[in-house]
């Protein structure tokens, strides 16, 4: 689950050139979720290491308000 979510990530990513996916991003509702999750997991330490590493390849933005 995890790995097709961040498929869907990396497809956004290319064809957009970022991670910030809207919250109620139209195209596919439950990435904007999934996107905000990655960010609370992540404060809260629940992501492994390679699910970062992941992430940050594609420039992935964890503070979103900091944008």
């Amino acid at each position: 689950q995890w790995m097709e979510n961040y498929g869907k990530l990396l497809a956004y990513f290319k064809k957009c050139g970022s991670t910030l996916v809207p919250f109620k991003y139209d195209a596919d509702p439950g990435l904007g979720y999934w996107v905000s999750t990655q960010r609370k997991s992540y404060k809260r330490r629940k992501l492994s290491k390679e699910q970062i590493r992941l992430l940050e390849s594609i420039g992935f933005v964890w503070e979103a308000s900091a944008v």
